[in-house]
């Protein structure tokens, strides 16, 4: 059975990466239309900030989680961790994102799992109780863990 998680998405992270769209999706607009500029410079311009708008916008929307076949997949548009459920060592509840840890979320608060005992990532499911229960019924070993 697969159930997939949405993450929580903080005001912060959200005024961030739709600013930056915009700063560069200006930047395009004053290069293109009123410096009227178009040699190298403007065209490498261009692709880096549609490339980065394409990254923002595909951790924006691809930043789940989900539970399947023994293991946990953490996608954040491009990057995606597979973790075997059964090397979950505990959860600290209550975590705020920043730290030295993979963040897989778009919430400055969260949950850290950690697994093979010296890794951890940073997530921040919306319906965190019933996604911990849920990992809980799959390896009943996992110790719970506040801040």
């Amino acid at each position: 059975m697969r159930t997939r998680f949405l993450t929580e998405q903080s005001g912060m992270i959200k005024f961030l990466i739709i600013s930056t769209i915009l700063i560069l999706l200006g930047l395009i607009s004053y290069l293109c239309f009123i410096v009227r500029m178009l040699n190298a410079e403007t065209i490498i311009a261009g692709i880096i900030s549609g490339l980065v708008i394409f990254l923002l916008l595909w951790i924006w929307f691809g930043t789940y989680y989900q539970l399947s076949k023994g293991k946990l997949i953490a996608t954040s548009g491009p990057f995606i961790w597979n973790i075997k459920i059964s090397d979950i060592d505990f959860i600290r509840l209550n975590q705020k994102t920043f730290g030295g840890m993979y963040k897989a979320t778009l919430s400055l608060n969260g949950i850290e799992i950690r697994y093979n005992k010296h890794r951890s990532l940073f997530i921040s499911p919306v319906q965190q109780e019933i996604f911990i229960e849920r990992l809980k019924e799959l390896n009943t070993k996992i110790e719970i863990k506040e801040k």
